[in-house]
């Protein structure tokens, strides 16, 4: 069966819109599976500390066993939340975002206090040296403040992927990975070099904050006239 013309445009415009939402989740995606901020900072601290690269790796291999369960949770949520939102059920929505939410804080709570309690022998996992050990547990324990918020953001990117508003979640990643990362290592390397792990706290903490107003307007628009089941 031959299409008509405008069947022809309505299908063109369907799909330009199914590649711009694929284009933008792709890209999400890619500054986290790609490690962007891992790049990036692996250019910044050799100019602060020389066993930066070596901090930063093993970070990165430790954050790992924390934030899988995360990631696997910020999977499951996606289709639970789009489905309800499709059905509108917004006690649903609203439920599963909190039990989401309060999951990443018990997660990353944990998570915290091991690597301020246990910096040490973690690091003695890469067989680092005194030298390094000196710079690296403090290091570590700086960065681990960031937990908490960078958890909160991943979970409320999937609520604004699954509620449509992909270019927010788009967003907060840009800010967490790039835009608000490297200018604070910057700044605050340039302050004190031992301060340049606090980039991370702090670029997670703004970026929190951002995210939580987006999913606020998010929900209250989107959820605006749905009943409560």
């Amino acid at each position: 069966m031959e299409l008509q013309w405008y069947q022809h445009i309505r299908l063109y415009l369907i799909l330009s819109c199914c590649n711009y939402f694929l284009a933008e989740v792709a890209l999400q995606q890619a500054l986290e599976s790609l490690a962007v901020a891992n790049l990036g900072m692996n250019l910044i601290l050799p100019l602060f500390t020389t066993s930066g690269v070596f901090i930063l790796g093993a970070y990165f291999k430790l954050q790992s066993f924390l934030f899988m369960p995360l990631y696997g949770m910020n999977n499951a949520i996606v289709p639970i939340i789009s489905f309800n939102y499709g059905a509108r059920k917004k006690s649903r929505i609203t439920g599963t975002i909190r039990f989401a939410l309060a999951l990443t804080i018990g997660m990353m709570a944990v998570g915290t206090a091991v690597m301020m309690a246990l910096p040490g022998p973690l690091l003695g996992i890469f067989d680092a040296g005194e030298g390094v050990l000196a710079e690296s547990i403090p290091a570590l324990r700086m960065i681990a403040l960031s937990f908490l918020c960078a958890g909160l953001s991943i979970i409320l990117c999937s609520a604004l992927q699954a509620l449509g508003s992909a270019n927010s979640s788009l967003v907060i990643s840009l800010l967490r990975q790039v835009a608000l990362l490297f200018p604070a290592a910057l700044v605050l390397g340039a302050i004190r070099p031992g301060l340049v792990w606090m980039a991370f706290p702090a670029a997670e903490l703004m970026a929190c904050a951002v995210a939580l107003l987006l999913c606020r307007n998010v929900l209250r628009r989107r959820l605006d006239g749905m009943e409560e089941d």
